[in-house]
């Protein structure tokens, strides 16, 4: 899949001191890079050397944002926005006590449409860019798309998921959501999920409703059968064994 890239990424800082940022963490700021004013409700997300997402946050009404790192190794960062498109970082190290702090230059798309429409437009556009709509006309999934994913109004984006035949949310004593497969023969058979484009890594706890604000959902794909038939090839293979959920954000 082609990835636009706008913008760069700047390393501010390798800190030595756990107590500035805490052991395996990534602290940054997004601007814009021609007026340099914060960039708010950025999607960041925290890839591994098998760009696998093993974190994900958004940047706040000041452009900063914060990741945890699951372990020591090499990472590098993606982030998107509407009107600014998508941007990869240099890899970088992260040991295991230090930390790095993170300067998001992101250069913004040239507009042609009104202001009123310039977000629905964009929204179209990169389901469009990524496929979602060949695929919800042909494959054998089942699809939502923004006007289905506001009709419902879901609290969790696994509400969502709760609406699709095959496929159980099952909540853990701390709340976090397990999705399975129904029409698996092996027991608790989990569905690979993909946000964005990018494997979502579920080890050590991490948990889909805790790390995407249904807010920010644009489309959701789910191929509940073995191996995800339907889905994009690249996504496929022994780790989707169980199905394939697809989760797209503004």
């Amino acid at each position: 899949m082609l990835r636009r890239l706008y913008g760069t990424m700047v390393l501010l800082a390798s800190l030595t001191t756990p107590e500035t940022l805490g052991a395996q963490a990534i602290a940054g700021l997004v601007i814009d890079d021609l007026t340099e004013v914060p960039v708010s409700t950025a999607a960041i997300m925290l890839l591994d050397s098998t760009d696998t997402a093993v974190a994900w946050a958004e940047s706040d009404s000041v452009g900063r944002f914060f990741l945890r790192a699951p372990r020591a190794g090499v990472y590098r960062l993606y982030a998107d926005r509407l009107a600014y498109g998508e941007i990869f970082s240099e890899t970088f190290s992260l040991r295991e006590v230090g930390s790095v702090e993170l300067l998001l230059r992101m250069v913004p798309l040239p507009v042609e449409l009104d202001a009123l429409v310039v977000t629905p437009e964009r929204v179209r556009m990169k389901l469009e860019d990524e496929g979602f709509y060949r695929r919800q006309a042909y494959a054998p999934g089942y699809f939502f798309d923004e006007k289905e994913i506001q009709r419902w109004r879901p609290t969790f984006v696994t509400d969502l998921l709760r609406k699709v035949p095959g496929v159980a949310v099952r909540r853990g004593r701390s709340g976090e959501a397990t999705i399975t497969s129904l029409r698996s023969y092996r027991p608790n058979c989990r569905l690979k999920l993909v946000l964005d484009g990018f494997k979502l890594n579920s080890e050590g706890g991490a948990d889909l409703d805790f790390l995407v604000n249904p807010d920010r959902v644009i489309g959701v794909e789910v191929y509940p059968g073995a191996g995800g038939v339907g889905a994009p090839v690249q996504h496929r293979g022994t780790d989707a064994f169980c199905g394939i959920v697809m989760i797209w954000t503004r």
